[in-house]
């Protein structure tokens, strides 16, 4: 097995932390982001780290596959990319690796006001909500009370527990399609 010099170790060691980042987008840009299948599950919007790897070297970013490695594994130190199931450390490997840009919040608004939070002051109190009431407090935020039957609109319990859970199934910007 051949080891990796010093050299190339200090020349990702000494690689500036912007000059990381300017890899990694640079990088995003260049790769195949796809969603892909191992064993029966779709990892959603990923690279494969033989690509990334190869990507690495190919394009002068590293001297070497050992810089390769090692830069890869900076970026995931720093948080621009992670494995998909954070179960590895960077590999040039058959393995899947998603930038951070790529990686979606699983549920949680962007900001303050695309949130089911920002209904709660609106309302004034926590709890039973009557209808009219929310959507006086909604003002055009959300389409939930339009959909369906508008004399069937269930009393809906608002307290911050269940805005986290709306914010989850029922994001408040979310439109029908």
């Amino acid at each position: 097995m051949v080891e990796s010099s010093n050299k190339d170790t200090s020349f990702v060691a000494n690689l500036t932390d912007d000059q990381v980042k300017e890899i990694a987008l640079k990088a995003r840009a260049a790769m195949a982001i796809l969603d892909r299948t191992y064993r029966f599950k779709t990892y959603a919007s990923c690279c494969v780290g033989t690509d990334l790897g190869l990507w690495f070297k190919q394009t002068g970013q590293v001297p070497d596959v050992f810089a390769a490695q090692e830069l890869g594994q900076r970026m995931i130190d720093m948080n621009l990319i992670s494995h998909v199931t954070k179960d590895h450390a960077f590999k040039i490997e058959y393995l899947f690796y998603r930038f951070a840009e790529d990686e979606k919040d699983r549920g949680h608004a962007e900001n303050e006001t695309d949130s089911w939070h920002a209904v709660l002051p609106k309302l004034g109190e926590e709890g039973k909500i009557d209808p009219s009431k929310l959507e006086a407090a909604l003002n055009g935020m959300s389409d939930i009370l339009k959909k369906g039957d508008p004399n069937h609109v269930p009393h809906m319990m608002f307290d911050e527990h269940n805005c986290d859970l709306y914010d989850q199934v029922r994001p408040i910007n979310w439109v029908d399609p």
